[in-house]
């Protein structure tokens, strides 16, 4: 970092391309299911900032000493997420900057892995969406067994607006552009995001719609957050008939706001 800038973070930025475009994890994943997430929870200036950066995801980055020693980082694929959420929390927005480097080319491709989530891109994007998760938890946003149905099919259908876009982008500029192999990609981001939260919700506890209804129903003082830990003690007491009666359940209430699922 330059000392008389006045800049204590910054990231780097290259065009993922040769032939082709790269960069599918920013593009198919991170891209619209930041602007998924802004469409449903409304205003957040952290899915802003985010959303601010050409390439979140991209490993090149700066900063100044004392902000790297107050800043705790994931170290799992979450990395990037977690930085500029540690950035975020600890620095000015305006001392962050965003910067474009002369290198073009992309040397570190990763294979897709679909239906393995212990590797390649499917674990990566595991991996950003549960550290994603629990950062806007930090921030405030209320995760429940409805928000994260409607965030999948939310998310998916700009991913899948986006492959019109970049096929377009493609044709325009000569580029090779894989239709299918784009739309396996999304299959597969879905399936992550799928599983990050499961993941994410058997970890906290979010409740799901059919509870917090029923709680409703009876006038219930208690809060979200009591009415989810309440049901991680009885999901704990239960045989497997009354979980299975309980997905039952929760797989009804679901087809019934997505008939599509």
């Amino acid at each position: 970092m330059h000392p008389d800038i006045g800049f204590e973070f910054s990231k780097g930025y290259y065009a993922r391309l040769s032939h082709q475009m790269h960069g599918r994890v920013t593009r198919l994943l991170m891209t619209p299911l930041v602007r998924a997430l802004q469409s449903m929870v409304g205003f957040l200036p952290f899915l802003v900032y985010l959303d601010s950066f050409r390439y979140p995801l991209a490993g090149e980055f700066a900063m100044q000493a004392d902000l790297a020693r107050v800043n705790r980082l994931p170290s799992d694929w979450g990395l990037e997420v977690g930085t500029l959420a540690e950035v975020y929390r600890n620095c000015s927005i305006v001392a962050s900057a965003k910067l474009i480097s002369r290198k073009t080319t992309n040397t570190n491709i990763q294979e897709l892995s679909h239906g393995d989530p212990s590797k390649g891109l499917m674990k990566m994007a595991m991996d950003i969406c549960k550290s994603l998760f629990r950062i806007l938890a930090a921030e405030g946003v209320k995760f429940d067994h409805g928000l994260m149905l409607t965030l999948l099919v939310r998310y998916q259908r700009m991913a899948e607006n986006n492959i019109s876009k970049y096929h377009a982008d493609a044709m325009i500029n000569g580029l090779t552009f894989d239709r299918h192999e784009e739309e396996t990609a999304v299959e597969t981001f879905s399936q992550a995001l799928k599983l990050a939260s499961e993941k994410f919700c058997r970890s906290f506890g979010c409740a799901t719609d059919s509870e917090l209804d029923a709680c409703q129903r009876r006038h219930c003082p208690r809060s979200w957050k009591m009415c989810a830990e309440s049901r991680g003690r009885g999901q704990r007491g239960l045989g497997e008939r009354g979980r299975t009666l309980g997905l039952n359940q929760t797989i009804g209430t679901s087809r019934d706001r997505h008939p599509s699922l």
